[in-house]
């Protein structure tokens, strides 16, 4: 995917040079996909675009360097989907091409210890301690950038008004009813916007817990994720006070 993606950058950066430079090219060509205006250079958003995410954005602490890297994504986010403004056409599209494999290997939930469990959300937690592989971070990245709230100065975010919306693309169906009421008594509502490792977390655990998963003697946990949740329920005990919705959620997790 990444590869096509460059090279159809590549394709349309050679197009406006030699535009520019010959005359026998015509008004009347065109290329296979828009690519938005930017301020940079072509060779500068090239270089920028190599295996670039939201979490390598939000890590860079150089001002300049992380308008740069904003930039960068933000084209890169608009190759992966035509016009952003057309999205109920383009959900029917994506979701076509959601993933319909699952995999309980695809993301790890970790248990640091007791303390780091106390005064917790659920998606705070989903925040903070769930890792991703690069594969799904690449989907999930591309769904958050298509909905995500323009901000160049601060990190993007995606409104809790879209968060179905783009779960949608994530799962390729809608919830159902029971599915939403499910989801609201091991998350809880969504009413605020929710950052990329958010959404990620987010993405992870609806995957885990509603989509289709093969038996888990053929597709357990990693080992790092089974070694923290067999100490679940001491490390709850140990915590003392633990948000409800949040063990709650912690144990559908183990079960799943």
């Amino acid at each position: 995917m990444i590869s096509l993606m460059n090279r159809d950058r590549l394709h349309v950066n050679t197009g406006e040079v030699d535009s520019s430079t010959s005359p026998k090219r015509t008004s009347t060509q065109t290329v296979g996909h828009a690519i938005p205006s930017s301020f940079l250079a072509p060779d500068v958003l090239k270089h920028l675009c190599r295996e670039l995410d939201r979490d390598k954005v939000e890590a860079e602490f150089s001002i300049k360097r992380r308008i740069a890297l904003e930039e960068a994504l933000r084209v890169k986010g608009d190759t992966y989907s035509t016009l952003r403004g057309s999205r109920q056409a383009g959900a029917g599209l994506s979701a076509e091409y959601a993933p319909r494999i699952f995999s309980r290997q695809a993301a790890r939930f970790e248990l640091l210890d007791s303390q780091s469990l106390r005064g917790l959300t659920s998606l705070q937690y989903l925040g903070k301690h769930v890792h991703i592989t690069s594969g799904r971070k690449l989907i999930f990245g591309r769904i958050f950038n298509k909905f995500n709230e323009e901000a160049l100065h601060s990190a993007r975010r995606i409104s809790s008004n879209d968060v179905e919306e783009a779960l949608r693309e994530v799962v390729g169906k809608a919830l159902t009813d029971e599915q939403r009421s499910y989801m609201r008594s091991v998350i809880g509502d969504i009413t605020q916007p929710l950052g990329f490792r958010e959404w990620c977390g987010l993405c992870a655990v609806i995957e885990r817990l509603l989509c289709p998963l093969p038996p888990r003697e053929d597709d357990p946990p990693t080992w790092l994720e089974r070694a923290d949740f067999e100490a679940l329920e001491r490390r709850l005990k140990l915590a003392g006070s633990v948000d409800s919705t949040l063990t709650l959620l912690l144990k559908e997790i183990r079960d799943r």
